[in-house]
């Protein structure tokens, strides 16, 4: 994921940086949150952020090997029936020509693999409440971890904060939080723009992997807890093996533990039989089925 703006490691380094009141940290984030509408490009985002005195804070996830991880694809009709006949760089991030966009944490033409460590979190990713999509299969692909590592994560905060200063990072964290956790149809592309510019405070720690952790978009589930992550397509391998993938061919009818799975891969991307496989699908993506295998 390559780099777009200044690398800041510490408070120090902000230009003008005073020590904030939790009064005063609580008008900053207001204002921003005010200012969002006025949010044009990374450029407004960055100086928004900058006038504002924004404080970032950070901190991990560590993930260990054999976990997974998941990411979710809308398909059309044809390229759900030929599937089996896809190149195996098909399922992982998109190519960068057809990246036309801000996402989360790419520019346009900058490709990221977006993962969840929940299954169903990656179809809130997705919207799939979108009447656009919300008929049409997806695609899930499941990813084991084949070596531990480590993501910095954007917009930790302390589960117990003593200190004032430790308040005032939370209330900077928890608004990061909460730009992570909307989604397009919130505050349109100004939540990419600010995400875009949050990013520039962040470089990867030396020897760890390039990825990042976050906060996932909002959902009516309050029993998930998801937390995306972002890889750079140039160390992914490293850390990930493809383990197979599933076709659901309209989630809006598959609610209340009544997934229907239409097609199955394994790990070699052999299409092999969802009904008979059940174990497997339970393993590997967490769908339990009311009739699942012994």
């Amino acid at each position: 994921m390559k780099r777009r703006v200044k690398q800041i490691r510490s408070k120090a380094e902000i230009p003008n940086y005073t020590p904030q009141t939790i009064e005063q940290a609580q008008q900053n984030v207001q204002r921003i949150r005010n200012g969002l509408l006025d949010v044009n490009s990374v450029e407004d985002a960055q100086k928004l952020l900058a006038k504002n005195q924004f404080s970032y804070v950070m901190g991990g996830h560590t993930w260990g090997k054999d976990s997974f991880l998941f990411r979710a694809r809308i398909l059309n009709s044809k390229q759900s029936e030929q599937i089996g006949e896809w190149d195996e760089s098909e399922f992982w991030e998109a190519p960068l020509e057809f990246v036309n966009d801000y996402g989360r944490l790419n520019s346009p033409h900058e490709s990221v693999l977006y993962l969840t460590n929940n299954f169903a979190q990656t179809f809130s990713e997705i919207r799939y409440q979108s009447a656009a999509i919300s008929d049409r299969p997806t695609l899930i692909t499941s990813y084991r971890v084949s070596k531990e590592f480590h993501t910095l994560e954007i917009g930790w905060s302390s589960e117990n904060p003593v200190s004032e200063e430790q308040v005032v990072n939370n209330i900077y964290s928890n608004f990061i939080s909460e730009i992570f956790s909307q989604s397009e149809d919130d505050y349109g592309q100004a939540s990419y723009y600010i995400s875009n510019a949050v990013l520039g405070f962040y470089a990867y720690p030396p020897g760890e992997a390039k990825c990042y952790s976050y906060a996932p978009v909002q959902t009516n589930d309050s029993g998930l807890k998801s937390v995306n992550l972002a890889f750079d397509p140039s160390d992914e391998h490293n850390y990930l093996d493809y383990f197979g993938s599933v076709i659901v061919p309209n989630y809006c009818e598959s609610l209340n533990g009544n997934i229907t799975i239409t097609k199955l891969l394994d790990e070699n991307h052999n299409e092999i039989d969802p009904k008979s496989n059940q174990k497997l699908i339970y393993k590997r993506f967490g769908i339990q089925f009311s009739d699942n295998e012994d």
